[in-house]
């Protein structure tokens, strides 16, 4: 028995990077996943590759609370639990943060959080 078994995994971020490499790992431990992220067709393939029964795609901006609400009931729908929730979703800019647009540092804000 595997770690995981029976679990679910929600990520965030898991169309590709860390994200991917995390629901292949929490997939190989036995867990079911289900997989968030504004990119849909890199993110859509992932349930293909690691099994359908296993991975559930929902492509989700976790900036939109309303989009994040709609992932959490998919994900319960889906597989009836959420055990782990992986927020790996985030996104940062360069240079001073007082030369930052306004929109763009309550974007920043509004995903990494």
């Amino acid at each position: 028995m595997s770690r995981f078994d029976g679990k679910t995994v929600v990520i965030t971020g898991a169309s590709s990077g860390i994200g991917e490499s995390c629901a292949r790992k929490f997939v190989a431990e036995g867990a079911r996943v289900v997989l968030a992220a504004r990119s849909a067709e890199p993110l859509r393939r992932l349930p293909d590759e690691l099994g359908a029964d296993v991975a559930h795609a929902v492509p989700t901006d976790v900036s939109d609370l309303d989009a994040c609400g709609r992932l959490l009931e998919e994900a319960k729908s889906r597989f009836g639990t959420i055990d782990v929730l992986v927020n790996n979703a985030a996104r940062n800019s360069r240079g001073p943060l007082e030369e930052l647009p306004t929109d763009e540092m309550l974007q920043i804000l509004n995903v990494n959080l």
